[in-house]
């Protein structure tokens, strides 16, 4: 059975801050996006992502991570609680 589920934090907004000219602020913060699934060892789409982000300057990872169907809900949980967790982080500075 295959089984994909996507995430990101706020891509589209971070995409058009830096479209609009602040690609030149130095950030040493990577923003996170991916897939969930099973199978996904031989999914190629990190490398096409990583080398998008590189060609607009944003400084953005893709994870590819595995996970099964059964615990597609609990993975997409975490996510939610990792960006509330990290939002939480940056009120404080």
């Amino acid at each position: 059975m295959h089984c994909e589920s996507g995430f990101g934090f706020d891509i589209k907004d971070d995409f058009e801050k830096n479209r609009k000219g602040h690609s030149n602020m130095k950030n040493y913060r990577a923003e996170l996006t991916g897939v969930f699934g099973d199978p996904v060892d031989d999914n190629p789409t990190g490398v096409v992502e990583e080398a998008a982000f590189a060609a607009k300057n944003l400084n953005y990872r893709y994870l590819t991570i595995k996970v099964l169907p059964e615990d597609l809900g609990k993975a997409m949980d975490s996510v939610k609680i990792w960006k509330r967790v990290c939002n939480r982080v940056e009120e404080f500075w």
